[in-house]
């Protein structure tokens, strides 16, 4: 099994860690359903996944750092949870990732100064949760950024300059934060 998409149901229960045996699974898409229980750590073993999309379900615990093994990972969505805890230094080895939505959840604590590692990163949505600290300024080393929605947390401090020589960066939302200094 490649593919495996049961999104927009009505589905309970906890995701089933039997997933993660699923070795030639490369799309994992349950979005929108109303799953509850903690992501399977199990999942880290599904080494060919390129898309994770969980979504808008009723999710708790935290990220498992078992998913930062995920080294095809392309898309990892899941938005619009009850996800807290803080998001794993560990999720710098995803270099893969294209596409990063952990947005509408509880992460706490600061943006991992690893994630400027994710050089072909085009979205990163962190906003809506509690993050709290500085933006990092390896957020400037990702090159390939499009969107960054920081909005509504608890960030701190200066916006790095070196988000102004992100060439690509189309949209940038930062409102709803303790933001200071100069505006780059």
């Amino acid at each position: 099994l490649e593919r495996l998409w049961l999104d927009h149901n009505a589905f309970t229960g906890p995701i089933p860690q039997e997933f993660g045996n699923l070795s030639n699974l490369q799309h994992l898409v349950l979005g929108h359903n109303q799953l509850s229980g903690t992501i399977p750590a199990e999942l880290g073993n599904a080494q060919n996944l390129r898309i994770l999309t969980l979504w808008v379900n009723q999710l708790t615990g935290g990220l498992p750092s078992q998913l930062t093994s995920l080294s095809h990972l392309e898309t990892m969505a899941l938005s619009e949870n009850q996800l807290g805890g803080e998001i794993p230094s560990g999720i710098d080895s995803l270099t893969a990732l294209k596409v990063l939505y952990l947005n509408h959840n509880q992460f706490t604590g600061a943006i991992p100064s690893g994630i400027g590692a994710l050089g072909h990163l085009t979205l990163l949505a962190l906003n809506s949760n509690q993050l709290t600290g500085a933006i990092p300024t390896s957020v400037g080393n990702l090159t390939s950024l499009e969107e960054l929605h920081l909005d509504d947390n608890q960030l701190a401090g200066p916006i790095p300059a070196r988000l102004g020589g992100l060439t690509h960066l189309r949209g940038i939302w930062l409102h709803q934060n303790q933001l200071s200094g100069e505006i780059p």
